[in-house]
């Protein structure tokens, strides 16, 4: 989910750079956003609001940062401008990407607004929530550790999936204790989902978990497949037919298919035993 920092981020940032702050103002900077958003569309501009979140951890939250930031996360869901949620998305990035270097007090704000708007009405809203999280992540991997740790206990499935899609992020698993403790969290949030009852799981919040629940731990069991392998196998073995559906949709994604299916074989034997 991530963006790497391809040419077309690079181009964007030195388009971005000289607006942020800039002596045009701030609709200018909005303007220029809107008008490369993407949006109303199916993909929005990802490499863009990356370059835009690069600018700000470089400059830092200061007082002009935090305005921007501030006004975008203002942004309301009905927005006559069917663009707008790009403001709250580009900001949401921002905050993870320059939270490594804030101050204590930018740092308790930035992590109160990623955390309210991780339950927003809109999915993009939300799913830069994980960006920024993974961004925070990428340069600060204690704090990433200790945020998802807590997050994952809330009880609001919205709040739980954002960990999931912040988890499953191949740069931050790179380090080994990293993953094993992100393999963790994922099973401490699984079994927060079989211990709903069935009948609330039809819940729209509870299905956008089932959702993440169904792709994210692969990602992580491929990073530490000696754990991740022991673990699903013991999951596997649940008498609950959700539990077992979302193993085998794990097992199913090719990361872990194609690299190892032996070891596949192995956990659809005890799924389907």
């Amino acid at each position: 989910m991530q963006v790497k920092a391809t040419g077309a981020r690079e181009r964007a940032r030195i388009g971005v750079e000289p607006l942020v702050c800039g002596s045009d103002g701030i609709v200018a900077l909005e303007r220029y956003l809107l008008d490369r958003s993407g949006l109303p569309g199916p993909r929005g501009n990802l490499e863009l609001a990356a370059a835009f979140a690069d600018v700000i951890a470089a400059r830092g939250l200061g007082p002009p940062e935090r305005a921007i930031v501030q006004r975008w996360l203002e942004v309301p869901a009905d927005a006559a401008d069917p663009r707008a949620e790009y403001l709250p998305v580009c900001a949401l990035q921002a905050l993870g990407a320059a939270y490594p270097l804030a101050c204590a007090s930018d740092r308790e704000e930035a992590l109160a607004a990623l955390r309210a708007s991780a339950v927003d009405s809109r999915w993009r809203v939300r799913e830069s929530v994980a960006i920024g999280l993974q961004r925070l992540g990428e340069e600060d991997t204690a704090s990433f550790a200790e945020i998802t740790l807590d997050w994952s206990a809330d009880p609001s499935p919205l709040i739980r999936r954002a960990v999931l899609a912040a988890l499953a992020h191949p740069p931050i698993l790179r380090d080994r204790g990293a993953a094993q403790t992100a393999l963790k969290v994922a099973a401490d949030i699984l079994d927060g989902y079989a211990a709903v009852p069935r009948s609330d799981r039809r819940a729209a919040e509870v299905q956008v978990l089932k959702r993440g629940l169904e792709y994210a731990p692969s990602v992580l069991v491929a990073a530490v497949p000696d754990e991740g392998f022991a673990w699903l196998a013991r999951v596997a073995a649940s008498p609950d037919p959700g539990v077992r559906r979302i193993v085998g949709a794990n097992l199913g994604k090719a990361r872990l298919a194609a690299r190892h299916p032996a070891r596949v074989a192995e956990v659809l034997a005890c799924l389907n035993h």
